[in-house]
């Protein structure tokens, strides 16, 4: 996991667009829609996910990254759910890095 702390400074100072931030919103009986919101822009994306587990995820967010274009393709920041837990897979299939939040600090 790479923390939240390395992330370069272009993606602290908002200016540019495809550095995204991610959550899960859990519901009942294993249902859920995923957010991802760009840093500079505010452009959010909301979808449903198959299910909590990490492979349900992390194929409904390659899904949906896909069709932006690849120029929003920078980087994803996810607090420390085990719903991302299969990132490296999501990193090398996108070729974006994924950032963790710190233990505790959504």
């Amino acid at each position: 996991m790479i923390s939240i702390r390395a992330r370069p400074a272009e993606i602290e100072d908002r200016a540019l667009p495809g550095h995204w931030e991610g959550d899960l919103i859990a519901g009942e009986n294993n249902n859920a829609i995923a957010t991802v919101v760009d840093r500079s822009t505010r452009f959010t994306v909301l979808y449903k996910v198959k299910n909590k587990r990490t492979e349900g995820v992390i194929e409904s967010l390659t899904e949906q990254m896909r069709q932006l274009p690849s120029q929003l393709h920078k980087s994803l920041t996810w607090d420390r759910g085990q719903e991302l837990s299969a990132h490296k897979r999501f990193s090398i299939d996108m070729h974006m890095t994924v950032y963790f939040c710190d233990p505790d600090c959504p």
